[in-house]
């Protein structure tokens, strides 16, 4: 759905392979949240 935006950044701090971070597109959810039926925040 195309919703999550990649940060560049990895998890700090941790013991194991870092995880990448994403933020949700909200703006987008916003404009195509009436064309589906998915998860409403």
């Amino acid at each position: 759905m195309d919703f999550l935006i990649d940060t560049g950044e990895l998890e700090e701090d941790v013991k194991h392979r870092p995880g990448k971070l994403y933020q949700f597109n909200f703006d987008k959810y916003e404009k195509n949240k009436r064309k589906w039926v998915g998860i409403d925040f």
